[in-house]
């Protein structure tokens, strides 16, 4: 019995040393999004430079830009922040000159008029991650775009904006507690408001206003209201007391002012709700981009989990479901039993357009 088995080991070690052995590569392929991901590197990097079109202020750059480059150093982003209703003139232009300068728009729905000209190429075939092809990690299970078709300018960001910023030395909060006490005549010319006409910013909260309360409202709102065009000033305004409120704040030039000890405080929303907005979170890819490999690679790290916890270090809550929201502002968090009015899709973009604005400027003449 012990020869058998010394026999019938030894033919199965013959067997064993007889069989092909496959390279350790061969035996495990790699993923073919991976390889796919390592081919795009050295492109990039040769390219060595990304175009990109984002909000105004450090708070964006610090992430759009440096977070960016600590995983990519060689590649260099030439950022350009600014309201999205300055991007389309300058693309316009650069292209009737036969330049193309920019490869990426990070910013509003405001990005629409580049939709309207032909300007952008669709985004999602550039998606190389599973991470970020995987729908069921995004809100509603499912991509948001901010275009009719669906392919051009992908909402990244959702998420609540404070309805009003305040000076804590000069308004009691609760004094407020529906969007009507704005009309109130101890308000009239004490309001700031960021000029809804500027397509960027201030349209989605002037919308709201047209859905929630209605066109008598905001025509009497028009009326306590005093109006401003520069984001930063109108935060300015209410550190130093020379307006107790404004409607239409910017989030993040509040944020940095009440960081530096400004008398700033906030209120997240009153009876009637808020609303959803995609705020500074779209993207779109501009055709003829002048480094395509180096957006290509910008745009799958922005909408990684990595490029969106970073993103959310603004403040801005990301359309990902699936990271941590230890860093999103309390008052940018979607809040149960809050009423919420849509402000993000391409319907309320051409809702704004055809209703919102046009009454706007009916109530507004310069």
């Amino acid at each position: 019995m012990k020869s058998l088995k010394f026999l019938f080991s030894a033919g199965l070690c013959a067997i064993l040393l007889q069989w092909p052995v496959l390279p350790l590569q061969a035996q495990v392929p790699k993923p073919a999004w991976k390889a796919d991901w390592e081919k795009l590197i050295e492109p990039a990097n040769k390219e060595g430079a990304v175009s990109v079109w984002g909000p105004p202020g450090a708070w964006a750059r610090n992430v759009l830009v440096d977070e960016f480059r600590k995983g990519f150093p060689q590649i260099q982003v030439e950022y350009h922040g600014a309201l999205a209703a300055a991007a389309w003139p300058k693309v316009q232009a650069e292209r009737q000159a036969g330049l193309f300068t920019i490869d990426l728009l990070v910013g509003g729905t405001g990005s629409t008029a580049l939709y309207k000209a032909k300007a952008q190429q669709p985004i999602e075939p550039l998606f190389l991650l599973p991470e970020i092809k995987d729908k069921k990690a995004w809100w509603q299970g499912k991509f948001h775009f901010a275009d009719p078709e669906g392919k051009y300018i992908f909402i990244f960001s959702i998420g609540p904006i404070p309805a009003i910023a305040y000076n804590t030395q000069l308004l009691d909060p609760g004094e407020l507690k529906s969007y009507r006490d704005l009309l109130d005549p101890k308000w009239k010319g004490k309001i700031v408001m960021f000029d809804p006409r500027i397509a960027g910013a201030g349209g989605a909260r002037w919308h709201f206003f047209v859905e929630a309360m209605g066109k008598e409202y905001v025509e009497r709102l028009g009326q306590q209201v005093v109006l401003t065009r520069d984001l930063r000033q109108s935060v300015e305004w209410i550190a130093i007391g020379k307006y107790p409120m404004g409607i239409g704040i910017s989030y993040a030039h509040a944020e940095e002012f009440i960081k530096k000890g400004a008398p700033i405080a906030r209120i997240s929303h009153l009876a009637e709700g808020n609303y959803l907005t995609s705020a500074w979170g779209t993207l779109s890819l501009l055709d003829r981009a002048p480094h395509p490999n180096a957006a290509k690679l910008y745009i799958n790290w922005l909408l990684s989990k990595e490029g969106q916890l970073a993103w959310q270090m603004t403040g801005y809550s990301s359309a990902r479901i699936d990271i941590s929201k230890e860093t999103v502002d309390l008052m940018n968090r979607i809040v149960d039993g809050v009423k919420y009015y849509e402000q993000f899709s391409e319907h309320a973009s051409r809702q704004r357009d055809e209703v919102s604005n046009k009454l706007a400027s009916e109530i507004f003449k310069d």
